[in-house]
């Protein structure tokens, strides 16, 4: 008589649950790296859309009405939403502001919408604290949270 060797359903049980502990380990490891990336894309974006922007005012001795006088009015963020701009110089009631209602750019504003894909005029609003934004006149990219 030939022995069939084959695995219980136990020892199929088993294998399962440690495959699922498994998985619900990396699962969030591998979206907050995700995550990471994507911040990390668009503060590059941010940071070379606001060299233009310099160089435009360098030379025509203001700040453009719109991406598109730079040719970025269809640049897209990592989670396919248009990045925002303001021109503060010429619309300072669009300024996007701090925890304490103070403008944190008096050039221009240039921001992501981030994951949530929503904002807010105040940076402390749960809607834009996941934004990544150019702050303190380009002294400052990164999230809203972090501002």
């Amino acid at each position: 008589m030939i022995k069939i060797h084959g695995f219980t359903l136990i020892e199929m049980l088993i294998a399962i649950a440690i495959l699922g502990i498994v998985a619900s380990l990396a699962i969030p490891s591998y979206s907050e790296y995700v995550d990471r990336a994507n911040n990390a894309d668009a503060m590059s974006d941010i940071s070379a859309m606001a060299n233009t922007i310099e160089r435009f005012y360098v030379a025509n001795n203001r700040y453009p009405n719109g991406l598109a006088e730079i040719g970025a009015n269809n640049e897209e963020d990592p989670w396919e939403k248009k990045y925002q701009y303001t021109n503060v110089t010429t619309n300072p009631a669009g300024a996007r502001k701090d925890l304490n209602n103070i403008p944190i750019n008096s050039d221009y504003d240039l921001y992501s919408e981030g994951k949530n894909k929503r904002s807010s005029t105040t940076l402390n609003s749960s809607r834009s604290l996941d934004d990544i934004v150019r702050g303190r006149n380009g002294r400052f990219i990164g999230m809203a949270k972090d501002y």
